[in-house]
Order: structure tokens, then sequence, then C-alpha cells
């Protein structure tokens, strides 16, 4: 079963391109995210492709860099919330029990304990729209050298809006009954229909490729039961994991 996670986000204002000029300015998580959506080429400008120049709109390429801080953000990164401060005295109550439990009386503890503090009102109200606020304003601040437009209220709310669904789809994670990996495709690279859907593409060929990767993807795997997790899994030790379903990435082509 395939599924989708974030579609492109909806932009208007107007068909400004964006130069190669731009990308040399901007703070380091602007770099960071330029490098992941377009990889080396926007040090010298991706607009000059020797064989495929791509023509990047502002709206696509905003598109990709939240859909990018998604992923490197929210998806791959350890889970923090003050709400879940991980004390030195909490982790002894952690320890303690898992010696006395099997592990899936431990899981089943683990996730109940934490299914319980993730459904409290003060959680929705107020922890996930300050992790959202944190995300938001990093966005803002880093994208805000290519065009002024993303300063403006309702950009914000956008931002926002894709971010606070981004918290809690992270949040679910920890309580879920399997292991959500997130994954990013590389532009340039070929398609593979199973992980990646453009809504322009329609019946595409397998050997097309990635003009522009938009919103990560995620494969699920089965859970090891044992304590929550707030880490994100290691890619690396899913690669011979057998997969169970997909939520397929966002990709122009």
């Amino acid at each position: 079963m395939k599924k989708h996670i974030f579609s492109s986000l909806q932009i208007e204002n107007g068909p400004h391109m964006v130069s190669k000029e731009d990308y040399r300015d901007g703070n380091q998580d602007l770099q960071v995210l330029l490098r992941t959506v377009v990889g080396t080429d926007y040090q010298s400008g991706v607009l000059t492709g020797p064989e495929n120049p791509l023509n990047i709109t502002l709206k696509d390429l905003l598109s990709a860099l939240i859909g990018a801080a998604v992923h490197l953000w929210v998806f791959s990164r350890t889970f923090h919330s003050i709400d879940m401060t991980n004390t030195p005295l909490l982790q002894k109550y952690r320890e303690a029990i898992a010696t006395s439990c099997t592990d899936q009386s431990l899981f089943n503890l683990d996730v109940a304990v934490h299914q319980k503090l993730i459904k409290e009102r003060d959680f929705e109200d107020l922890t996930i729209p300050r992790l959202t606020a944190r995300h938001t304003d990093r966005f803002l601040a880093a994208v805000k050298i290519l065009d002024s437009e993303t300063q403006a209220n309702e950009f914000r709310y956008s931002i926002e809006h894709i971010f606070k669904l981004a918290i809690r789809i992270r949040t679910s994670f920890l309580v879920a009954a399997e292991t959500y990996v997130s994954f990013w495709p590389c532009r340039g690279q070929k398609i593979n229909c199973n992980d990646m859907e453009s809504p322009l593409m329609g019946n595409i060929l397998e050997n097309n490729v990635v003009r522009l990767p938009i919103s990560p993807g995620l494969h699920v795997y089965a859970r090891e039961k044992g304590m929550v997790e707030y880490n994100y899994p290691d890619n690396d030790k899913w690669d011979n994991a057998t997969l169970k379903d997909t939520f397929q990435a966002t990709i122009l082509v």
C-alpha cells in the first residue's frame, strides 16, 4: 500500500526565479537544506547545470526546503520534549522496571504511559505548539534571504501547519507498533515508483530521474519490543530488514 505524507506547499507569489546568487548567502541552516535538496550544485548555481538546467521557481524551492526541514529536523532527530525529559531519577526507575519485566510487558507499560501523556490536553495545547513555533522560527530565519514574502503571516501559517502535522506524526512514532524510518530522494537518482510519486508525473517510466525532491517518505518495519525510544532509528540497521509498508516521498520530474 502506497501513501503520501505531504503535498507540495502552495505559495502564490508569482513566477519569481531563484538565481544562483541567492544560494550563496544565508545562514548555516539554509546551506544544509539547500545541499539536501539540490546537492552541491547550489554552490555554483542550479540554473546552470551542464545537461539539464532545473529552472527552479521559488515556489518549488520553498516546497522542497520545508520538506527537507521536516526530514532533517523532525523525522531524523531525537525527539526532544520537556514533558519527556529523561532525568537521572526517572532513568533509574525505567532501568529497575526493565530488569523485572519481560520485553513484552515492559513495552506495553512504557507505551501506555507515553500514550497517556500524549493524550493530555497540556501536550496538545502547550508542547506541540511550542515545538512547532521553534521549528517555524528556525525555518523562516533560514529562508528569509530568498524572498521577503516568506515573512508574511500567511506563509508563516502554512509553515506552522506543516510542522505541527510533522510533529504529531513524529510523536505517534514513539508509541506505534512499527518502526518508521524517514528517507529523502536525491536529485538525479532514478525514480523508484514504490517509494516516490509526483502529482505531475502520471504514468512515468522507470528510467526517469528525480528533478527535485519535495517531501520525505517513510519506510515501515516491524518494531522490536522494549522501552520507548526517543532516538531516531539508525538507517543502516534496516538495510536488510523486511519492509512492511511505505509512505511515498513526493518529487518533481
